[in-house]
């Protein structure tokens, strides 16, 4: 659209840059780039404990790290952010709903990765509409860090620090050891792991000091997640009557665990209530994050740092509470906790399983098909070795225009069937029958050039099912991710982000990272007006506005030197190279340091007006 008003009616095209975002409540991945500690959860609650509220605009530098798209071999990274943008809108909200990847909502210039004209191209979501189809996460890196140092719980020093600030309670809680010598909590401090036992003095109710955390007991968070409640000095489990074979399995891991014996109720006619009667088992399973609420529900912290094998019992013990195998072989979970499914589905594909997802007012239900789990692991989740019944696949590429001329010449050749009411085509199914083809004729290299990213990457295809609208005022985040440019939210919907000067580059040249040459595409017309790092002094930007640059932004600079288009601008040359001299930078709100009005009053019109822009 840009291109065809510059070049059909020679409107003049002017780029002021501003990032645009997500809401709150829309949750994404992160890790700690120093301890390594995995945190998936909305980005406004990750990021409340940085963030200036007196402040309407903010860039927040934290050493956080997110999974991103390498869009050239198309695989998920663990890449360093930049900043985390936050700002407030009054305006509206996009909600997309995608086929198998629930919903996501987005600012509505917020750009997503979108597979059009047989290639991958990054498209506001305003652009988006139904029967485009999304780039989504089919498998995301590790979570958990090579190390796990949580293999044994100290549930005495968990007491000391959760009980730190009530020194009262503290003083009730006694340490044990081997040979019935005692000590007060309180008085204990780096020998607290050499006693045996731990109890309330006013209870006789002794539970080991030092728990084992193993696959059973991932399992019994996991059952937990999905049965459990927190009571006021109890925890409990609520299952069927008929579930013998599950509450013998918990009766033994909790005398196991905790050296107690659980107690067994009924619960109406067909239930039955676990009960471990402990303040402080109750305690431990509140340092776990557990809370009480269908809609509260949410993954163990501890789960997401552990090993995949425990995050495999944690889902067994998920799906054995709350989960069912339909007529299909699939394995169904509902949940009424939005931040729950969307952290179960982070996991999923962080252990190469790729479910599908159907997001609705009440609730989100996850369905893990026989056909994304190993054969070694079906034993495990009581599934079949095959499906029952064929079904029809969710993700796949869309068999139009260049893909389509692709498959019919791949069946005319007879490497594959081909029909033409068939919508979609698999990706393992291309790449194997690709992988076959000792030369493809020349006007197929760049229809599969485009495909590769897909077919050999770590990304799917999911198709927009519709596009709706939502007044909304509020905050809303952004990340930068230096070269990449992506990140990870949601259901695993590959966000795009934006980055400053790049973004000029691509209205006037192309994209970079996707290889957007096409002339079609670009706007060679386009003239860049700030805000540029001469506007520091000349318009005497106030000092608490500008931002010392990172390492990652002069690398970026550098680059951006070498870029054609920059390469031969003395103007873009000596402003980079500016940049690099100086190593601030400042961004859009800076201006408002002037006054609301002086953006839109005096520094555009000056900017047009006497023409001091970059070409």
């Amino acid at each position: 659209m840009v291109r065809r008003l510059w070049e059909e009616f020679g409107l003049p095209v002017y780029v002021l840059t501003d990032c645009d975002s997500i809401p709150p409540d829309e949750i994404v991945i992160v890790r700690d780039a120093i301890t390594k500690e995995v945190k998936i959860a909305p980005i406004g609650e990750l990021a409340k404990p940085y963030i200036n509220p007196k402040m309407e605009k903010e860039f927040i530098r934290i050493p956080w790290e997110v999974p991103s798209l390498n869009t050239k071999n198309g695989r998920i990274e663990w890449k360093p952010i930049d900043f985390l943008y936050r700002h407030r809108i009054s305006g509206k909200l996009l909600k997309i709903r995608v086929r198998g990847r629930g919903i996501v909502r987005v600012t509505p210039a917020h750009s997503l990765f979108i597979f059009r004209n047989g290639k991958i191209e990054v498209i506001p979501a305003k652009n988006i509409k139904p029967g485009d189809y999304v780039v989504v996460a089919e498998s995301l890196p590790r979570l958990s860090r090579g190390v796990f140092s949580l293999s044994e719980l100290c549930l005495g020093e968990i007491i000391k620090n959760v009980l730190k600030s009530n020194s009262k309670r503290l003083k009730r809680v006694v340490l044990e050891d081997e040979n019935g010598v005692t000590k007060r909590l309180s008085e204990a401090d780096g020998e607290i792991r050499n006693f045996k036992v731990v109890y309330p003095i006013e209870s006789k109710k002794k539970i080991y000091n030092i728990i084992r955390f193993d696959e059973e007991f991932a399992w019994l968070l996991g059952l937990f997640t999905a049965e459990g409640t927190i009571e006021s000095k109890d925890i409990r489990f609520h299952l069927g009557a008929k579930e013998s074979e599950i509450i013998d399995k918990v009766t033994n891991i909790i005398e196991k665990k905790f050296g107690i014996k659980p107690l067994i109720l009924k619960e109406g006619r067909n239930g039955v209530r676990i009960i471990v009667s402990s303040s402080l088992v109750k305690i431990l399973f509140e340092w776990f994050g557990f809370k009480n609420g269908a809609r509260e529900k949410r993954v163990p912290s501890l789960i997401l740092q552990a090993p995949g094998l425990f995050q495999l019992h944690y889902l067994k013990g998920l799906f054995d509470g709350d989960g069912y195998i339909d007529s299909y072989n699939n394995i169904v979970f509902f949940t009424s906790s939005t931040v729950l499914a969307k952290q179960l589905t982070s996991i999923l594909l962080s252990l190469k399983i790729n479910p599908t997802i159907i997001q609705r007012e009440n609730g989100t239900t996850i369905r893990v098909p026989r056909s994304s789990i190993p054969d070694h692991l079906a034993e495990y989740f009581e599934l079949k070795n095959k499906n029952v019944k064929k079904i029809s696949p969710i993700y796949g590429i869309p068999v139009r225009g260049s893909v389509k001329s692709l498959l019919i010449w791949l069946a005319n050749d007879d490497k594959l069937s081909y029909s033409a009411v068939v919508k979609k085509t698999g990706k393992q199914r291309l790449s194997k029958v690709l992988q076959q083809i000792d030369k493809l004729p020349s006007k197929f290299e760049d229809v599969v050039r485009n495909l590769t990213p897909i077919i050999s990457g770590d990304i799917s295809l999911a198709e927009v099912l519709e596009v709706d609208e939502e007044d909304y005022e509020g905050d809303v985040y952004d990340f930068s991710v230096p070269v990449s440019e992506s990140f990870i939210g949601g259901h695993g919907i590959v966000f795009h982000n934006s980055y400053g000067f790049y973004i000029y580059s691509v209205f006037k040249s192309g994209s970079i990272s996707l290889s957007y040459e096409s002339e079609r595409l670009a706007t060679p017309g386009a003239r860049f007006i700030g805000v540029m790092v001469t506007d520091i002094e000349e318009y005497k930007i106030p000092r608490n506005y500008i931002i010392k640059a990172t390492d990652r932004d002069i690398k970026r600079a550098k680059e951006l030197m070498r870029y054609p288009w920059f390469k031969e601008s003395k103007a873009w040359q000596s402003q980079l190279k500016l940049f690099i001299k100086k190593k601030e930078k400042v961004e859009i709100e800076a201006l408002s340091g002037h006054g609301f009005k002086f953006l839109t009053q005096i520094y555009i019109p000056e900017k047009i007006s006497q023409k001091k822009w970059i070409e």
